[in-house]
């Protein structure tokens, strides 16, 4: 069983895409408090991956979804990454366009 670092400031983590709303929202508020920030999916809270299924259109839905939800758009870098067999989703985006907004609201990042 392989576990990541703790969550923080800049990274988050997601047991499955279902949570990809709370992901962008993570990534928004990491954007406008840090610059930068990354979200995995397919990881639970305590770190350990978990795992996804990944069909051919995952990575364009995200990046398609994230864009069309942010203003300014944010356009994230989007790895699929494998462990131990299982398959997970690493979102990264920076940016300096501050505030950033999820569906015309901005929040910003306190702690992890």
């Amino acid at each position: 069983m392989t576990r990541l670092a703790p969550e923080s400031e800049t990274v988050e983590y997601k047991s499955s895409l279902s949570e990809l709303r709370e992901g962008i929202i993570s990534m928004v508020a990491m954007l406008n408090k840090n610059g930068r920030g990354d979200v995995y999916f397919g990881v639970r809270d305590d770190g350990e991956i978990t795992g996804l299924k990944i069909g051919k259109d995952t990575v364009k839905s995200i990046t398609s979804t994230v864009f069309d939800s942010t203003d300014p758009h944010v356009i994230p870098e989007l790895k699929v990454l494998q462990e131990d067999g299982l398959e997970y989703v690493k979102m990264s985006a920076a940016g300096e366009n501050r505030p950033y907004f999820y569906k015309n609201v901005v929040y910003v990042r306190a702690g992890d």
